[in-house]
């Protein structure tokens, strides 16, 4: 969907659930705010009709960049340990570019990414306007490291701000999640 949803239509209905890729051709615009838009969305149709039901769009397993509140912490070293690695023995080609070409030097990651439902310039599932800008790392569906015992807070970061936080169930116009875990 290139834009929000028409609020008069969708808050007839008693529930309404926002996937994360909602208003995509306004949040693939830097800097990219997908979970604030998504936010904004449920602002309208609770504007619409107050007693509309608003669901949202959170996953516990993959480390959306889009995502501001997931962006900063990958943007900050010290909580690289919360993100997956790529094999750094691995003596044949990822499957993916650790790479985004489309920057001077090329933007690269060690971290875990494909490039599954992901922005990309010129083309892609969402098309930026010029390189996507997902901060220090390319664009890319990355992954929780749940696994790396140094990845103290993860857990607390993903209740506490994530779900709980201000653009999650502390906002008023939230109802509710459709939390994937996949």
């Amino acid at each position: 969907m290139s834009g929000f949803l028409d609020a008069a239509h969708f808050s007839q209905f008693g529930l309404v659930s926002i996937d994360w890729s909602n208003a995509k051709q306004l949040w693939v615009q830097p800097p990219m705010q997908c979970e604030e838009l998504l936010v904004e969305q449920a602002a309208r149709l609770k504007a619409a009709r107050p007693g509309v039901r608003v669901m949202g769009y959170r996953n516990i397993v993959k480390a959306l960049p889009w995502f501001t509140s997931v962006r900063e912490k990958m943007n900050d070293p010290a909580f690289e340990p919360w993100f997956l690695r790529f094999d750094a023995h691995n003596s044949t080609p990822y499957h993916v570019p650790p790479c985004d070409n489309n920057y001077s030097p090329p933007k690269c990651s060690q971290l875990y990414h494909d490039l599954e439902q992901t922005p990309g310039f010129p083309h892609g599932d969402g098309n930026c306007p010029g390189p996507c800008d997902c901060g220090v790392h390319p664009c890319g569906e990355y992954l929780f490291d749940y696994a790396n015992a140094t990845a103290n807070g993860l857990a607390d970061f993903l209740v506490n701000e994530v779900i709980l936080g201000a653009n999650g169930l502390g906002n008023a116009n939230l109802s509710g999640f459709y939390l994937d875990v996949r």
